[in-house]
């Protein structure tokens, strides 16, 4: 009997995202998401032939900072566009978040490495609920994790603050949103 190619393994494990529904979707993303966290950085390198560096400081390059001088970095992985604001303005603070643990370790050490744990605290906490007050930052970036949130209009939503309801964007100035997909969404 033949052995299965990876491709293959891969198709079975992951089905496409289209025809599952939240719950098994972010599970995916967080099964994935546990087991490369000592690999991400590199992958991204490679897979976007540098561009994903090119492409933070561009995104840091247009963001201003005029009230509380706190960024949030919504799904940060392991911390490069924290890093980048933080390097790139170093009269800011900046918070990043992301729901999985194992992401935040590479990024917590990197932070700590660069002498920056004073200006950047990184958190495990999810993009549709996030808990922070109205009128917390100044603004807001997500780079590539935008294509693995299951409801990207909501998370959108509440960085961009069209919800009525209070959400911690509700008075800011500007999000960021980049990145690139070299294959359908997780």
């Amino acid at each position: 009997m033949d052995n299965p190619s990876r491709k293959e393994t891969d198709r079975n494990n992951y089905p496409p995202v289209t025809g599952i529904g939240r719950d098994e979707h972010v599970g995916m993303v967080r099964e994935i998401f546990t087991t490369i966290p000592g690999r991400y950085d590199f992958l991204n390198r490679v897979l976007s032939l540098r561009r994903d560096v090119a492409w933070r400081r561009f995104a840091v390059r247009k963001m201003r900072f005029f009230n509380t001088f706190h960024l949030l970095d919504v799904a940060t992985g392991t911390a490069d566009l924290a890093i980048e604001a933080a390097r790139r303005h170093p009269e800011i603070r900046v918070t990043g978040i992301d729901f999985i643990p194992e992401m935040l370790a590479p990024g917590r050490k990197k932070v700590a490495l660069r002498g920056l744990a004073g200006r950047i605290r990184l958190l495990q906490a999810d993009a549709l609920g996030l808990p922070f007050p109205d009128g917390s930052f100044d603004a807001v970036g997500i780079a590539f994790g935008i294509r693995n949130i299951p409801d990207r209009i909501a998370a959108l939503r509440r960085m961009k603050a069209y919800d009525a309801a209070p959400r911690a964007f509700e008075h800011v100035g500007q999000r960021t949103v980049s990145g690139v997909v070299f294959s359908p969404p997780i």
